[in-house]
């Protein structure tokens, strides 16, 4: 490979242009932002308006990856995909339609492995959750585009993109794991909802893997409580659904 040639005509070795490609690559990923989604049908505008509102504030620099359900195809900040289809996604549904009665339906809550019990229905439906989102953040662990990976799920209002940004910039500065961007500004989260999640791509690999080992056995926001450690801030950025409003769960969909 030649060696590149600077502005002053002088040439610069093959390492030390290895070096400064990898300055540009990691320039790229710094202060870098994405939204990504698994997203189930709802009737209505209101995943629509969600996305919309997000697809508006310009925060998010690497775009809103939609996996599922998506009716702002036509916009170019949002990325479509199909829903995820992994074996476990596979196994899941072959158990669903073959051997519902073996599904199983205890939830873990400190330390007990029978804290309570679920329909088959409803363990199916958390489980199949909480491998969507490891789906999902695994893709965007895997393109390695952005500092910060925000989960949010398709019925979580961004409240203003100024909100947003500060959101953005807070967390940066802690050098925190994760954080949830739906809540009580300051309070330590503790498993309530995980209607907006800010992930540091550094550690998605750790939170892909303790999300993975515990997808049976418990809900998403209590798996990301226990991974937190009670060492998660929250941040007031996200509402849940219309205001005043109610919707229906995507179980009931």
């Amino acid at each position: 490979m030649p060696a590149m040639l600077i502005s002053d005509g002088q040439h610069v070795s093959h390492e030390v242009e290895m070096a400064l490609l990898c300055l540009v690559a990691a320039a790229a990923t710094a202060a870098s932002a994405e939204v990504v989604m698994a997203s189930l049908f709802r009737p209505g505008t209101l995943v629509a308006d969600v996305l919309q509102t997000a697809a508006s504030c310009n925060v998010f620099e690497n775009g809103i990856h939609v996996h599922g359900y998506n009716p702002l195809h036509g916009n170019t900040a949002v990325v479509g995909y199909p829903l995820p289809a992994s074996p476990l996604h596979h196994s899941y549904r072959w158990l669903h339609t073959h051997a519902l009665h073996s599904v199983p339906t205890s939830a873990l809550a400190n330390g007990n492995k029978d804290a309570f019990h679920d329909s088959a229905a409803r363990a199916l439906w958390r489980t199949s959750l909480n491998l969507d989102a490891w789906a999902v953040l695994f893709a965007a662990e895997a393109r390695g585009t952005s500092d910060v990976v925000v989960w949010l799920e398709n019925d979580g209002f961004l409240r203003d993109c100024d909100t947003m940004r500060s959101a953005l910039h807070r967390f940066r500065a802690s050098g925190a794991s994760g954080a949830s961007c739906y809540g009580h500004n300051s309070a330590v989260y503790h498993g309530d909802r995980t209607v907006c999640m800010m992930f540091a791509r550094s550690a998605l690999f750790a939170v892909l893997r303790h999300i993975l080992g515990y997808h049976m056995v418990q809900p998403l926001d209590w798996i990301l409580s226990d991974f937190s450690r009670s060492q998660w801030t929250t941040y007031d950025v996200v509402k849940h659904g219309y205001f005043g409003k109610q919707h229906r769960s995507t179980l009931d969909a």
